[in-house]
């Protein structure tokens, strides 16, 4: 006989097991993995309640009573034996499902105690979670992320630095570059400081490489800045050039100098001083006065390869090419063959008779001069001026040229035609003055000695009389006062105790000396003051300071320092006091460490978007606030509270306003009272980026009287 069903008892899932699997799951997940699992887990609680409910279903206890009855019916017994085959197989498969639903929430169980595999699962989720949270709120994961990115980039490299340089390497070149490209000016900035320092590491390591480097620029830079400052580089290389002219003129001078006071004549002694001037015989030098000076051709020759870019001759006699070719091989033999290596020497003439060719170097051309006689020297100065204008306005032209005559500037050949229709200047006659000049310089040397001999008398006389008037007076006979000429003026030089001293030694020279200016150059040098004196004036002025402005300074002296720490109304007023305290006598140096006026500090409280609650490092940054203004009770302290300007203007300025109250109500936890936290609002700053804009400031102030 069919029997009544009865049933099944659920699965035994106590409360404290569920709490326990949700707290294991806290441990591992964020939030919006933690809601998934605990959707999952509702899931299964509503089949195992359903399977209940189908278990104790009242229709079936129903459907089984109607059974019971329809046996008494033996027509429909068959019929009544297939329903209940059919509800006693559906009811048998009923613990195999429950069994499966048990093992499944058993399985999920052991995955959730063993969280090894519990992440292995969730990975490829998480994955895609992260993923679509950057794709829903970048901003939001950039704020999240940025306070960690530099602490693990450093741990890693600190784990692995090879691994970081091998990776860092291939991307530094690429950014190095894009940061060239777009901000220029920052990168010459950030390497300026170091150029000098590697350049000298490298000259260090290789100068020659230094060397070989910068030797094919130097002459182009130097042509450079001679065409763009000219002025600047004679001023860089007067120093080195000015020296040596100056040193070849006094030399040349002492020469001329020692002739002349060896020799006394007329015309001819005259001729032989020249001569000998000269370092030529006097034969020679009559034979040079006697011939005239004429240029007879010039010829503008490319240095390299010895073509001629410009020319000009009296009677074109002279064919060019051939004598710019000559020319220039004559130069190379007594550049390859007769110049020491490292010598930087110049074929600068040719001699032949009574005529000579001058060379003139300068760039890639030399300027080749045919001339007849002793060249004056206007001319040679005019052909060196000439040369050096063309090759700064024309260089580049001279060391491209290739032999096309036709491209040469007109201003060169007509530089050339004129400086070969060069005439000198006719020499004047000279006086025949120079025993009168030598007879006048006699005397003038006798009466300047007279005249030096009075006036050393009469200085003497003078000094006699200040010396005796100062000795005279007992104060100042103690201290040694030096009374010394300086032109019309007496000038006494010493040093004196005190200023009082000071005036009455200049009181009685100007009663021993009353027609003579009196210069004061004597020095005040107080007597050593006890220490013990100075620090109690220190003290003293510090104890004035405070009773009559704002100051809440503490002054400590040592060793002649004096060390300020504390307040003070206004940076000015820190000044003064500053000032104040260098002026005491025996106090050297004055080391201000007080705090002046309003003082933004460098930290910062940051904040999520959209949110006033605070996040990641802000309670220790609110801890060193603290102990700043427990250091300095004096100090208040203004908290200033910022937005990022998302929304409008009056919801950012509520956000605001919250972010700055919490800090202060967090402030005022830590045991800052109420009276020195004041707090303000800006709905939204300017400059940084969005996520420094959710931030809290601190300035420090001293309040007023």
């Amino acid at each position: 006989p069919p029997t009544k069903a009865t049933a099944l008892p659920p699965p035994l899932i106590t409360p404290e097991d569920e709490s326990a699997a949700i707290a294991q799951l806290q441990s591992i997940l964020v939030h919006p993995e933690l809601s998934q699992v605990l959707q999952v887990v509702k899931g299964v609680e509503r089949r195992v309640t359903t399977i209940e409910h189908r278990v104790s279903d009242p229709a079936l206890e129903q459907r089984l009573a109607e059974l019971e009855r329809a046996t008494a019916d033996t027509s429909d017994l068959e019929s009544l034996q297939r329903a209940l085959q059919q509800v006693t197989q559906h009811q048998a498969s009923l613990p195999e499902e429950l069994a499966e639903l048990r093992q499944w929430v058993d399985n999920i169980a052991q995955h959730i105690v063993e969280p090894d595999k519990f992440i292995e699962l969730l990975l490829p989720v998480i994955g895609e979670l992260l993923n679509r949270k950057v794709i829903l709120a970048q901003e939001e994961v950039c704020t999240a992320l940025v306070p960690i990115i530099d602490r693990l980039i450093w741990q890693r490299g600190q784990q692995d630095k090879e691994a970081m340089s091998t990776v860092l390497a291939e991307l530094v070149p690429d950014a190095i570059s894009w940061e060239i490209q777009n901000a220029p000016e920052t990168i010459a900035k950030a390497i300026a400081p170091e150029i000098a320092l590697a350049i000298r590491e490298q000259i260090r390591l290789d100068p020659d490489a230094i060397a070989e480097a910068l030797a094919p620029q130097i002459g182009a830079a130097i042509q450079q800045q001679i065409t763009l400052e000219r002025d600047a580089m004679v001023d860089a290389l007067y120093p080195v050039i000015g020296s040596t002219i100056a040193k070849y003129f006094a030399e040349a001078i002492r020469s001329i100098n020692e002739k002349l006071e060896n020799a006394f004549s007329l015309e001819g002694l005259r001729r032989k001083i020249r001569a000998k001037m000269q370092g030529i015989s006097e034969a020679e030098l009559i034979f040079k006065e006697s011939s005239p000076f004429q240029v007879q051709a010039l010829f503008l020759i490319h240095k390299m390869s010895g073509l001629v870019i410009g020319e000009a001759q009296r009677e074109n006699t002279l064919e060019g090419d051939m004598v710019a070719g000559m020319l220039t091989a004559i130069r190379s033999f007594a550049n390859d063959c007769i110049v020491r290596t490292g010598d930087m020497k110049e074929l600068d003439r040719i001699d032949y008779g009574n005529s000579q060719i001058l060379l003139e170097v300068a760039g890639y051309c030399y300027l080749a001069a045919a001339v007849d006689g002793d060249p004056p020297p206007e001319f040679l100065d005019r052909l060196r001026r000439l040369l050096e204008k063309w090759v700064v306005k024309y260089g580049k032209f001279i060391a491209a040229f290739e032999g096309d005559r036709e491209q040469v500037p007109l201003e060169i050949l007509q530089g050339l035609v004129e400086l070969c229709g060069f005439q000198a200047k006719p020499r004047r006659q000279e006086l025949r003055i120079l025993p009168y000049v030598l007879v006048g310089c006699g005397l003038l040397t006798i009466g300047g000695w007279g005249w030096r001999s009075w006036q050393h008398h009469q200085t003497a006389t003078l000094l006699h009389r200040v010396r005796q008037a100062l000795a005279d007076r007992p104060e100042l006979a103690l201290y040694r006062i030096e009374p010394k000429m300086h032109g019309h003026k007496l000038v006494l030089q010493g040093r004196l105790p005190t200023r009082s001293l000071q005036q009455r030694a200049i009181a009685a020279a100007t009663l021993a000396v009353p027609e003579r200016e009196i210069g004061n150059e004597l020095q005040v040098v107080p007597a050593p003051i006890p220490p013990e004196q100075t620090a109690a004036e220190v003290q003293r002025l510090a104890m004035t300071l405070s009773q009559l402005r704002k100051f809440n300074v503490t002054a400590t002296f040592f060793e002649g320092r004096v060390i300020l720490s504390g307040t003070a109304p206004t940076r000015q007023d820190l000044l003064e006091a500053t000032e104040a305290f260098a002026r005491i006598p025996g106090v050297k140096y004055v080391t201000n460490r007080a705090i002046a006026g309003t003082q933004r500090l460098s930290m910062a409280i940051f904040f999520s978007l959209g949110s006033s609650a605070l996040v990641g490092d802000s309670l220790d940054k609110i801890r060193m606030v603290r102990d700043l203004l427990q250091k300095f009770p004096e100090q208040h302290l203004r908290l200033i509270g910022y937005s990022d300007g998302t929304g409008d203007a009056r919801f950012n300025r509520d956000l605001a306003l919250a972010r700055a109250t919490v800090v202060r109500d967090a402030l005022m936890a830590q045991g800052i009272a109420a009276k020195r936290l004041q707090i303000g609002a800006i709905p939204q700053s300017a400059g940084p980026p969005r996520w420094q804009e959710r931030r809290v400031e601190f300035e420090l102030f001293v309040e007023g009287p």
